[in-house]
């Protein structure tokens, strides 16, 4: 062991915390520390290190952050393997999320100020003397003896039992939210597991739990063998949200029944916008005040009281229509619009809503998939496109449209995109077998009785000539009506031809799987046109409405 008394002396606040001396101030400290563990087996020397030093340490775990190790197990309390004798209740059948990082002792060189503390010969003794320990010997694994623990987003230590008989921890950088230490003190015995107390400390009984906010500089001595504790999960953030045209809508009002044109016309006209329309939401009244936002890729941080769930710590994407009533109903609420959405930096969904993702795609990509790609996926399978069809794609170059066109050619369909002329190339390049200049008429460059299917998202003035171009017993489809929802419909032309008109809002069990396996099996491509700060949403949503871009626009939250 060297001699590391200086450096740990530049470090250690020994006005408070005299241990290097034998003097009556140490005995006291000694005797108070004592005390704590005795009475419920944890000891908090708050202040530790001095405040003016722990940017240092925060800079020496900065440094070696890198070379962390992180392992993600799914355990119980007492890391023992399952017991399918014994009833799922029981506290040995609670199986939890772990997710933890830790970086080995060998990379914390010769200069490691937490070495220096650890080797510091006044230390061990001092620690002996809190604990009682008649034998008490420094830890000779070298990769293990002193670890920088890696709290990260969205991970955690559940519920569970030390299976050593005591721990000794330096707080250095708390969360922005979450990580507070929980535990129960003594709540087991050498002789009794006290199996029933442990269960209702998982079912949520707080009245024997204690909370601990460890602050930087705080040092911890923890007899948890005995005594059932966790950190509590910190809470994460929404990762990436992306912008539609939905969001739009509702602020503006633009559902309501006396809306007669297009959501643009409706987000120019500041006074007609401003306007508070009773019937203003897409189903029910606005909830006002209300969180927009109906894409969320996010991570998984805090679950329901008592939920024991396998999402914790991981990252996922968020359906955004929900059947609440079950998928043999079609009502349906939608995350943005009935309750508050993904434009923060949290959201709180259904359980069930929440899909995990494993994927290499980066957290803005996975943002710009939900609402769009869910809908264009909805229309398709409600309309049965299949590879021996012609599928023409009004708006190919929105989010929803240029969805449509990819998912179209994964059903080997063949793909004719309406797009501005100066879209064209990226249209062709997600997969359009062929290209109509928005503004052309439709029925001329196609010829009647061409299409069986029609995904249409715009609406307006063109819809008259997409029914002209559908073969007897087309199908038309739409989610949408950006360019008017009022249109001329000539009943003669759909019961003459036999067509089927396909409404769709409520999206069907199927659709957000499948995106999930296309994501994951790389079948699809991400269309990010633009990313903007959480902050810059106004900026985000007036260049939106210019639709000058192709693909999606993403808001990214402050971190």
């Amino acid at each position: 062991m060297r001699d590391t008394f200086v450096a740990a002396a530049d470090f250690v606040d020994l006005d408070r915390y005299p241990i290097e001396r034998d003097c009556q101030e140490r005995r006291e400290l000694l005797t108070s520390a004592q005390a704590l563990i005795n009475a419920d087996g944890c000891a908090v020397l708050k202040g530790f290190i001095r405040a003016e030093k722990i940017a240092e340490l925060v800079a020496e775990c900065d440094k070696v952050e890198k070379f962390g190790h992180r392992n993600f197990t799914r355990t119980n309390p007492y890391f023992l393997p399952d017991r399918e004798d014994l009833a799922s209740s029981h506290p040995l059948r609670r199986f939890y999320d772990r997710s933890n990082a830790f970086v080995p002792a060998d990379n914390l060189g010769a200069d490691s100020i937490l070495r220096a503390l650890f080797e510091w010969p006044a230390f061990s003794p001092f620690i002996k003397e809190v604990l009682q320990e008649d034998k008490f010997f420094p830890y000779a694994d070298p990769l293990a003896d002193v670890v920088v623990n890696l709290a990260e987003e969205g991970g955690g230590f559940p519920w569970h039992f030390d299976t050593n008989n005591f721990t000794v921890t330096l707080a250095i950088q708390n969360a922005e939210s979450g990580g507070e230490f929980e535990y129960s003190p003594m709540v087991r015995s050498l002789t009794d597991e006290n199996y029933e107390k442990v269960e209702r400390i998982l079912d949520g009984d707080k009245s024997m739990i204690k909370t601990v906010r460890l602050e930087p500089g705080d040092l911890q001595i923890f007899k948890g063998r005995y005594s059932l504790h966790r950190v509590a999960p910190l809470r994460g953030r929404v990762l990436a949200a992306g912008v539609n045209n939905t969001e739009i809508n509702t602020r503006v009002g633009w559902y309501s029944d006396s809306i007669k044109v297009s959501t643009n016309s409706v987000a120019y006209d500041g006074e007609l916008a401003e306007i508070q329309k009773a019937d203003g939401g897409w189903d029910l009244a606005t909830p006002f005040p209300l969180i927009q936002g109906t894409d969320c890729c996010g991570v998984v941080v805090e679950v329901a009281e008592n939920a024991n769930s396998p999402l914790l710590g991981k990252r996922v994407l968020v359906r955004p229509c929900m059947r609440p009533d079950g998928f043999d109903s079609m009502r349906n609420i939608w995350m943005g619009s009935d309750f508050d959405g993904a434009f923060a930096q949290f959201v709180k969904v259904p359980t069930s809503e929440a899909f995990v993702i494993d994927s290499n795609w980066s957290n803005i990509e996975l943002g710009s998939i939900p609402c769009s790609y869910g809908s264009a996926e909805n229309m398709l399978l409600r309309a049965k496109v299949s590879s021996n069809d012609h599928v023409l794609i009004a708006g190919a170059s929105g989010g929803v449209g240029s969805a449509a066109v990819q998912l179209a050619k994964l059903r080997g369909a063949h793909v004719t995109a309406i797009v501005g002329a100066d879209k064209a190339d990226r249209a062709f390049e997600v997969g359009a077998d062929a290209v109509i200049e928005r503004g052309k008429d439709v029925a001329e460059a196609l010829g009647q009785e061409t299409v069986d299917v029609v995904v249409d998202n715009v609406g307006g003035k063109d819809f008259e000539s997409m029914l002209q171009v559908m073969r007897r017993g087309g199908r038309y489809v739409s989610s949408g009506a950006i360019g008017g929802p009022i249109v001329n419909f000539d009943l003669r032309t759909f019961y003459l031809k036999d067509l089927n008109l396909i409404g769709c809002t409520a999206w069907d069990e199927p659709v957000f799987k499948n995106l999930v396996a296309y994501i994951e099996g790389n079948k699809i491509v991400p269309l990010v046109a633009n990313t903007f700060a959480l902050q810059d949403i106004v900026k985000a949503q007036t260049e939106f409405l210019e639709k000058k871009h192709f693909g999606k626009f993403v808001l990214v939250p402050e971190h």
